[in-house]
């Protein structure tokens, strides 16, 4: 009798529908990513350009076509900002296409125009500019690479982080080291732009001696722009190749400190105090943790009293031990004076992520989500010294720290590091570059590499020399 109905329930298993098995990390980020590119228009206008370049960042892994449009259209809407980051934002867009596409990164950055006087701008199109010609060498196409820094010079801009790359990169007797440290010399004497005599401390001993005295002199004849820094730069170069010139440019300018005549740095007692102490903690550390981190407090340098916490942490979470030294590690880092909380909740977030799935680990993503909560309201404090930081959204400390939060949450809970995501529902800016930033780290990517300003940094910026548009 029960053999007879075995057949029975077979039919009946065989005609019930598959179960269909959960969506993949993959699957459930492109869901999200495909919910921001519908609500996208809700954020505020200054921060669409930037939610379009993350967005592109990531739709990438899925659609090379229509990231790249992305990317163009966030170029496009960049021209819109003010030009204070316009330039900056553009030179963003432009190091994240280069790794995709190097002839629409090339097409980009033809077109950024940073303000010579900003050094902020500067910097952030000389480091686009260097993530082409990386892309370029990795194919080992040195000739474009060349050609790129000469198409984008510009009188008083030059991109020495690019060239100097470039010259580290090619071989020793490759002639196009000499031709790229030879037009920045020109280039500076006809129109001199900050960093050259970086450019040519680096350099200045394998290059012909002739093309260095030029370089070297072009700096100490400019010597009503050069700063007191490059004028000290350049110093012992004119020392080694022009000696008469070195002691000419003393005395012009007494102001520079000589190196030859400076006291050796004698430590305070502070100094000898820590140094004392730290040997002490590297001893205790193995043996007794719990001791070194009492120990930390009295460490009187708080980078060096931060380190010291973060590294003990580390190594009692990647290995398992005393939940109690990581407990009391939470409580010190979080008792660090206000100007070490900038980028403290990513070094939770790196902690929760040792942690494992343990409790020990919530409780290290959720204090990451709580400092970037008190970041952000620094950053919105309009009764503070310079007010709402003026700095772009996508730019702000909290930001930054609720983004490392957001992959320490992913790293804890994985597809479940959803959960912290309603509580930005009603911020409707943070909650969509959130959003992109739960998928990025879905898909294993890092977080998000953007410039950090505070709002004294942002008003130190906006005090540059910009002219008016």
């Amino acid at each position: 009798m029960f053999l007879s109905i075995l057949p029975l329930v077979a039919d009946s298993r065989s005609n019930a529908p598959p179960k269909t098995p959960p969506p993949t990390p993959r699957e459930i980020a492109w869901r999200v990513l495909s919910g921001v590119h519908l609500a996208a228009g809700k954020a505020q206008a200054a921060v669409q350009p930037y939610l379009m370049l993350h967005l592109a960042e990531n739709t990438v892994e899925f659609n090379r076509k229509m990231a790249l449009t992305e990317f163009r259209d966030s170029f496009t809407d960049a021209r819109i900002m003010e030009t204070t980051y316009r330039a900056p934002l553009q030179a963003q867009i432009v190091s994240s296409v280069a790794p995709i596409d190097i002839p629409t990164a090339v097409d980009l950055v033809r077109t950024v125009r940073p303000n010579p006087a900003q050094r902020f701008a500067r910097d952030n199109w000389d480091r686009s500019v260097q993530a082409i010609n990386s892309q370029l060498m990795a194919h080992y196409r040195p000739d474009e690479a060349v050609e790129l820094i000469k198409l984008v010079s510009t009188p008083g801009v030059f991109p020495n982080q690019a060239a100097s790359n470039l010259i580290g990169t090619l071989p020793p007797a490759d002639d196009r080291r000499l031709g790229v440290f030879g037009y920045a010399a020109t280039c500076y004497r006809q129109f001199p732009f900050p960093g050259f005599t970086t450019l040519v401390n680096d350099y200045w001993q394998v290059m012909p001696r002739t093309l260095v005295v030029m370089a070297a002199n072009a700096v100490a004849d400019d010597g009503s722009h050069a700063t007191k820094t490059e004028l000290t730069q350049i110093l012992p170069i004119l020392r080694e190749v022009d000696p008469p010139r070195a002691e000419r440019l003393l005395s012009e300018h007494p102001e520079i400190e000589d190196p030859n005549k400076q006291k050796p740095h004698k430590k305070t007692y502070q100094e000898q105090d820590d140094e004392r102490q730290l040997r002490s903690i590297a001893a205790q550390e193995l043996t007794n943790p719990m001791r070194a981190l009492q120990s930390a407090r009295y460490i009187h340098d708080a980078d060096a009293r931060e380190q010291i916490i973060l590294q003990i942490a580390t190594d009692v979470l990647q290995n398992g031990g005393n939940p109690d030294v990581a407990s009391l590690a939470l409580q010190m880092l979080l008792q660090l004076p206000a100007k070490s909380q900038r980028d403290l909740a990513a070094q939770l977030a790196e902690l929760a992520a040792y942690s494992g799935k343990s409790d020990q680990a919530e409780r290290f993503v959720n204090a990451a989500f709580d400092l970037a909560g008190k970041l952000q309201e620094v950053d919105m404090d309009a009764k503070s010294d310079c007010g709402v930081n003026p700095a772009p959204r996508d730019w702000w400390p909290s930001t930054a720290a609720y983004r490392a939060a957001m992959h320490a949450a992913v790293a804890v809970f994985h597809e479940s590091g959803d959960r912290y995501l309603p509580r930005f529902q009603p911020d409707a800016d943070l909650y969509l570059l959130l959003s992109v930033e739960f998928a990025r780290a879905l898909l294993g990517g890092s977080t998000t590499s953007t410039p950090v300003l505070n709002c004294t940094d942002a008003v130190a910026i906006a005090q540059e020399d910009v002219p008016s548009s």
